[in-house]
């Protein structure tokens, strides 16, 4: 009987094991296949003054939940956001200038 009980929770702990690591990968590869162009719609900061949603083209990016350097350029709506498939960064080009900003994932 407890050797049954041990197998479970041995088991148990396995698929945890295995699982977790898939997701997380997953979840962190997500956003490189994000591929938009367009005008910044609406941005959201949040409480620590960094970039928390955007908003191109209709479709809402979640940056909150990523790790990415240089979190406070000043993205404004109007701005141009490039983002290709594959690439670890978003352009940001400003309104009215050629003003380029670069927004990096740091891995």
């Amino acid at each position: 009987m407890i050797k049954r009980y041990l197998f479970i929770i041995m088991v148990f702990v396995l698929a945890l094991i295995i699982t977790i690591p898939v997701f997380y990968l997953k979840s962190r590869s997500n956003e490189i296949n994000w591929d938009f162009k367009g005008p910044v719609q609406k941005v959201t900061f949040g409480e620590d003054g960094v970039i928390d949603t955007l908003v191109v083209n209709g479709n809402v990016y979640r940056l909150a939940n990523i790790k990415w350097a240089d979190m406070n350029i000043g993205i404004s709506r109007g701005d141009t956001a490039i983002k290709k498939r594959g690439d670890r960064y978003i352009k940001f080009i400003k309104a009215h200038s050629r003003d380029t900003l670069y927004y990096n994932k740091e891995y």
